[in-house]
């Protein structure tokens, strides 16, 4: 282990015994900040936002001997807003400035190493800069609200499927925000420019009922700083939810169905395709995802809290010149033992997303993410949701109202070793997919993943997270790196919110 991430996880772990030696407090499932923070005083009518994030990243990608896959940079994200929200109707004007500082101009290998961390995507996709900064419009909306329970909301704004309805319950919403969430449309919260989307919103709800409908263009974002345009990619959205309650339980279904349009015909397509084959492909990506999940929280009185989750997709359409047929799901389980030092939620699960068996079939079997949120489900983002078998365990402590401790530990298969290891977190600039493929090298073994993260609240408006992620490669990664096929990754964060 090089000594930068010696001391890392050094002072990592450092941390999380001295959170786990303080005292406890009742157990929360958010995957947002331990203590949320009061609003910031109104001016006037107007209700202002501001969000300063900064984040020191240390990556030590698998080892790739004459490139820099050892380095560290700085990212910024500050966002500020004002809005206003009256009886019939809400507005709010958002800006956002993302910076980057030091990201290596010298952590790209060639093929079929490539990228070796998101430094290189950040050098890459802002001109070849190692320090750049911008400004631009992150949301704009108007929101009507005609009658009670239907909303209209137009204009440049965030949206996360899987959300759309609020849920009263603190234990089933932290599960849906965290494990069913952001797996198809979201703003890609992780790098400095997060994506947001132009467009339309109507949701209608009446008893535990709920309807949404969502149509829109993506925006730039991600890697890509420069979020003003938009790019010529539609995504559409239409969901039924419904809300159910039991005797000892609550639950929350989901049908859904998203539509994807990408007309971006200056890109190459990711694919197990021979590469000439691939380059001459410049037709429209045009797909349909159609779904369903439920989530349950059981409460077991003494035994603690029980709580399931599945999901399941299927996509169908054209890929370029190929048909397209695919599908993801992924079950989980969890308990809360009540009365338990450290307020403990252990859970466990498997997922599955399709690979593509054959690459001269006509057919393009691999799962496609659209929009989803890769670093939610992938902490150490060197793989995502696409090609891939996952089976993990996670493990939370709440010592404190004000600490959070994660760690996860993750089996990592490719689906289909004829098909590629992909990476990448989804379009963001018009001149680069935004999802890439690395050779499978034969086999399907990828990786063994296990990582830890302690969030912090250290005052009211405050707080501040780490994170340390180590992988061991499998055959797919030691034939791609053969000199060393461990990885780390590892941030130290402050998050400022008014």
């Amino acid at each position: 282990m090089h000594r930068p991430f010696a001391v890392f996880v050094l002072s990592t772990v450092c941390m999380a015994g001295v959170a786990a030696a303080q005292g406890s407090a009742p157990a929360s499932p958010q995957e947002k900040p331990p203590v949320a923070p009061s609003p910031p005083p109104a001016i006037g009518p107007l209700q202002p936002s501001l969000v300063w994030r900064t984040r020191f990243e240390m990556w030590n990608w698998f080892d790739a001997p004459g490139a820099n896959d050892s380095y560290g940079y700085i990212n910024s994200l500050v966002r500020v807003g004002v809005g206003q929200k009256r009886d019939n109707l809400d507005w709010r004007i958002e800006l956002s400035q993302p910076a980057m500082l030091g990201a290596p101009d010298d952590a790209s290998a060639p093929p079929p190493q490539g990228a070796l961390g998101l430094g290189a995507a950040y050098y890459g996709a802002n001109n070849l800069r190692s320090n750049h900064a911008t400004a631009f419009l992150k949301q704009g909306f108007v929101q009507f609200r005609p009658r009670a329970g239907a909303a209209l909301k137009a204009g440049r704004f965030e949206f996360f499927d899987g959300t759309e309805v609020p849920i009263a319950d603190p234990t089933l919403s932290g599960l849906v925000q965290s494990r069913v969430g952001h797996r198809l449309i979201s703003n890609e919260a992780f790098p400095a420019a997060q994506r947001s989307f132009d467009g339309a919103l109507f949701t209608w709800t009446t008893g535990p009922n709920n309807a949404t409908a969502f149509a829109a263009r993506s925006t730039a974002g991600g890697v890509h700083l420069n979020g003003w345009k938009e790019l010529p990619i539609e995504v559409y959205y239409g969901a039924y939810n419904r809300a159910v309650k039991g005797e000892r339980g609550v639950g929350s279904f989901r049908t859904f169905v998203v539509g994807y349009v990408d007309h971006r015909d200056d890109v190459v397509k990711p694919d197990n395709r021979p590469a000439p084959v691939r380059s001459a492909d410049r037709e429209t990506i045009a797909l349909a995802t159609f779904g369903a999940n439920y989530a349950h929280v059981h409460d077991a009185q003494a035994a603690g809290k029980f709580d399931v989750i599945g999901w399941f997709a299927v996509q169908t359409g054209s890929w370029g010149t190929l048909s397209h047929r695919a599908w993801s799901g992924f079950a989980e389980a969890g308990w809360q033992p009540r009365d338990v030092a450290l307020n403990p939620w252990f859970r466990g699960g498997y997922r599955h997303s399709s690979g593509d068996s054959d690459p001269l079939d006509g057919r393009n079997g691999t799962f496609y993410q659209v929009f989803g949120a890769t670093r939610q489900y992938a902490k150490f983002p060197f793989y995502n949701l696409m090609n891939v078998k996952d089976a993990y365990l996670l493990v939370t402590l709440r010592p404190r109202r004000a600490v959070v401790v994660r760690s996860e530990l993750h089996s990592l298969r490719l689906a289909e070793r004829a098909d590629l290891w992909y990476g990448g977190g989804g379009p963001g600039q018009s001149n680069a997919f935004g999802y890439a493929g690395r050779p499978s090298q034969g086999s399907d073994a990828l990786a063994t993943l296990w990582d830890v993260s302690v969030d912090t609240t250290l005052i009211p408006h405050l707080g501040l997270n780490f994170y340390y992620g180590h992988a061991v490669g499998g055959d797919v990664i030691k034939r791609t790196y053969p000199s060393n096929a461990n990885g780390h990754f590892g941030f130290v964060e402050t998050v400022l919110r008014f």
